[in-house]
């Protein structure tokens, strides 16, 4: 009978830590993104991006907070992006969110894009939005209940900041589905009926 307890403990303590390890809003975030037509992509390159400088400024300091040496260089370059197919993800830092605390993920609709930082936990982003100078100047002046949504972070880019609130709307869930299959039946059938007259 002890042993049993003691078996029924260890059990109890594996499924807690699964779920709290497991809690994510990634994919409620991601679903919320491709109901509004945007695809995610995972960045796996670090340094000197235009689109994720916040993740690689935030990656610098966290370096600097770890008490690791970190080398900069001045450069005109831009890391650009680009995939073959829809469901492409890239991924060459799996170890990162291990180590630094967090992953950054962009979503694009062709159109529009914009970023997400997921944190290893809810817990760990408030402490970073609290005590991080590279977070506070980005977010100052900004609701904080528009950009966080449990351990993750929307990041606008200057270059979309006038779509800030449906990216915020997105983020949060607030929007209703988009419909493509009705609006591909209606445009079919304008299409039809023009050709018949």
């Amino acid at each position: 009978m002890r042993n049993f307890k003691k078996l029924l403990v260890a059990l109890l303590l594996v499924l807690t830590s699964f779920g709290l390890t497991s809690c994510t809003n990634l994919n409620k975030v991601t679903t919320n993104f491709e109901e509004q037509g945007y695809i995610r992509y995972k960045y796996a390159d670090t340094g000197d991006s235009l689109i994720f400088s916040l993740h690689d400024d935030l990656t610098i300091e966290e370096m600097e907070r770890l008490g690791i040496e970190v080398e900069t260089t001045e450069t005109t370059e831009t890391t650009v992006v680009t995939t073959t197919s829809e469901d492409a993800e890239f991924t060459t830092t799996e170890a990162e969110q291990e180590y630094f605390g967090f992953d950054s993920y962009v979503f694009s609709n062709n159109v529009l894009m914009v970023v997400v930082m997921e944190f290893e936990s809810e817990e760990f982003l408030l402490e970073r939005l609290a005590d991080s100078e590279v977070l506070q100047d980005y977010f100052a002046g900004q609701n904080q209940a528009d950009y966080v949504n449990g351990n993750c972070l929307l990041v606008v880019d200057e270059d979309y900041i006038d779509n800030y609130d449906l990216f915020v709307d997105t983020f949060q869930g607030l929007l209703d589905p988009i419909e493509t299959t009705e609006a591909t039946t209606a445009t079919t059938e304008a299409e039809t009926t023009t050709a018949t007259e």
